[in-house]
């Protein structure tokens, strides 16, 4: 069985221009090859504000976001028996330089806060269930993960907005082979 990670990037700010939301990259010399199996993009803005539609991206990598000031994602084992992340392998978020070739996704959803007792996106938006930006399968064999084979990788990039306001989390669960 392959070695399972779960990535979680929490309350992520948006951006008036390119910023990576999420970055898994599987750089030369790995020796491993990296599937993303599910992405979850989840509001969790908590504080009051007037939210804004930022667009979201997800996108494979043909070279490693930079720029910016990336925070490092610890990514736990699913199983503690499990080998360690190699090192070429680089799990972050807040970079603003993006090399990419596919784009799987586009979503625009708001960053407004959800509110007790109103149903409208916000509140959608901060349930589990309606936050799988990426399904890679589970339950069905005839469907592949985003694989990264050495020099690619997969990212959430927020393509920019005219205001940036609110945050949102960000869960990946992925195997390395």
């Amino acid at each position: 069985m392959a070695a399972t990670f779960t990535a979680v990037a929490t309350g992520v700010t948006f951006s008036t221009s390119t910023k990576v939301m999420i970055q898994l990259f599987n750089a030369s010399g790995s020796g491993v090859i990296l599937r993303l199996y599910r992405l979850w993009v989840l509001n969790a803005q908590t504080a009051a504000i007037t939210g804004v539609l930022p667009p979201l991206e997800l996108r494979r990598l043909t070279a490693i976001s930079s720029g910016g000031s990336p925070t490092t994602i610890t990514c736990p084992k699913h199983d503690s028996n499990s080998a360690n992340l190699p090192a070429q392998v680089t799990v972050n978020y807040g970079n603003t330089s993006v090399t990419s070739s596919d784009v799987f996704r586009l979503i625009t959803r708001s960053s407004d806060e959800p509110a007790v007792g109103t149903f409208t996106m916000d509140e959608i938006a901060a349930f589990v269930p309606f936050n799988l930006l990426w399904d890679g399968g589970y339950a069905s064999s005839n469907v592949e993960p985003i694989v990264c084979r050495e020099t690619f990788g997969v990212a959430v990039v927020n393509t920019g907005i005219a205001s940036a306001a609110g945050n949102y989390d960000f869960v990946a669960e992925f195997t390395v082979t």
